[in-house]
């Protein structure tokens, strides 16, 4: 879905954190997945903490990348630098710097 993100923010069904208000993002592997924790201040200036499941890389991608004799270690290592690209391209220039990638 390509909506405007200003409709999203407004939206009372989604979580909207305005970038000034993060503090930090780290990235772990644990078993195979990947878990995203986002640490950032609510509208009262609290810390606040959200954690986030990044699935493994789907079946049909897996599947697409055997076909092409690609080995499934690096389908997955590349599909992981997918992620953290579309993340840091998401960021404001004064929080990427702060991401933190353990993968």
């Amino acid at each position: 879905m390509n909506a405007d993100p200003g409709i999203l923010a407004f939206d009372s069904a989604n979580l909207a954190i305005p970038h000034e208000a993060i503090q930090s993002i780290v990235v772990t592997r644990k078993w195979g997945s990947y878990r995203m924790l986002f640490e950032y201040s609510d509208e009262r200036g609290r810390r606040a903490k959200l954690k986030v499941f990044l699935p493994h890389l789907p079946g049909r991608m897996l599947s697409e990348a055997h076909r092409k004799d690609i080995p499934p270690k690096v389908a997955i290592q590349e599909h992981n630098a997918l992620i953290r690209d579309a993340f840091l391209r998401a960021l404001p220039p004064h929080v990427a710097p702060r991401a933190e990638w353990r993968i």
